[in-house]
């Protein structure tokens, strides 16, 4: 896919590397941020647990935050693989089920079944239609290095 559609290969890799970098700070925020507020909370007598409530409330909510930025750059990356041109032989199933798993991701809770339903499904469709550009390109001799 590299060598034919350089820009959009590289769209793709910008927006995993930045799915990646917002989901490794989701993680590694949450576990600082709570286990120390948890750990004080605990620790603390009843008057003082009552401060921390609106801590753990804005920690939340930056939780909350960097997991839309995260979900943000996957969407784009559905989005991004469902519009290559139509001369790349790309299943319409794959397409189809991109549009359908980034709006599924940026809508309501509900939605985020069809995600975890229809991801399998189609990563399965896109390796297949991979597998068969790889077998196309050794076939006619192009270099994948």
């Amino acid at each position: 896919m590299g060598t034919r559609w350089p820009v959009r290969a590289s769209l793709i890799l910008v927006c995993g590397a930045w799915q990646m970098l917002i989901g490794f700070t989701k993680g590694l925020s949450s576990l600082l941020m709570f286990t120390s507020l948890g750990t004080a909370y605990i620790a603390s007598d009843a008057a003082l647990r009552m401060t921390f409530i609106p801590a753990a409330m804005a920690t939340e909510g930056l939780r909350q935050a960097l997991q839309q930025m995260d979900s943000f750059g996957v969407a784009v990356i559905w989005i991004i693989i469902s519009l290559l041109p139509p001369n790349t032989t790309m299943p319409r199933a794959v397409r189809w089920l991109g549009w359908i798993l980034a709006f599924a991701l940026l809508g309501p809770d509900p939605g985020f079944l069809l995600v975890i339903l229809l991801s399998p499904i189609w990563l399965f469709l896109l390796g297949r239609w991979m597998k068969r550009l790889s077998r196309a390109d050794e076939s006619i001799g192009i270099a994948t290095a």
